[in-house]
């Protein structure tokens, strides 16, 4: 119950990054969203992964999937500093 709030949690901050860099560079919305959905694609798909390789549901494949979402916000924040 803890690793999937906290999923959830970083969900709604990967959300908020993403509408923060769409409001930032409204000249690149359509390819914001793009990247968000591909984004959202190969998560999903890694986390179908997980769930066959360590059974579903298990720790380890949200453990897994927490610290995918977690790396992307770190990126996003990045991107978002303008370091990039």
């Amino acid at each position: 119950e803890g690793l999937q709030t906290g999923i959830t949690l970083w969900m709604e901050e990967l959300d908020s990054l993403y509408q923060q860099w769409a409001a930032l560079r409204p000249e690149y919305a359509q390819q914001i969203t793009a990247h968000q959905e591909a984004f959202m694609d190969y998560y999903r798909a890694q986390l179908a992964v997980w769930n066959a390789q360590y059974g579903s549901p298990s720790m380890a494949a949200l453990e897994k999937a927490m610290e995918m979402l977690a790396d992307h916000c770190s990126e996003l924040c990045i991107i978002l500093s303008g370091a990039i």
